[in-house]
């Protein structure tokens, strides 16, 4: 069981397991075939604009490493953006 809000344990949801999807690793392959499903399922609009934007994300940053970078770095602007809002307050 994963700990909550203050080393709080945190109860486990209704119809999930200890070992939920997301912890799960997945091949590249795996992934790429779970994407496409996903993808597939929408529809309209947000889901054209969605394919399109998922088409250009994983182009620009073709792999896990460059994810992963394009998280961190964006988490730390977001962060820095709330923390200068705090000051300027």
């Amino acid at each position: 069981m994963k700990d909550g809000h203050f080393s709080m344990p945190l109860p486990p949801e209704p119809g999930r397991t200890e070992d939920p999807i997301w912890e799960t690793p997945l091949s590249p392959e795996e992934f790429a075939t779970r994407l496409a499903r996903a993808l597939a399922e929408l529809e309209g609009p947000e889901g054209d604009e969605m394919r399109e934007f998922s088409g250009w994300f994983i182009r620009r940053y073709p792999t896990p490493v460059d994810r992963w970078r394009y998280i961190r770095r964006k988490t730390r602007e977001a962060k820095e953006a709330l923390l200068g809002a705090k000051l300027r307050s």
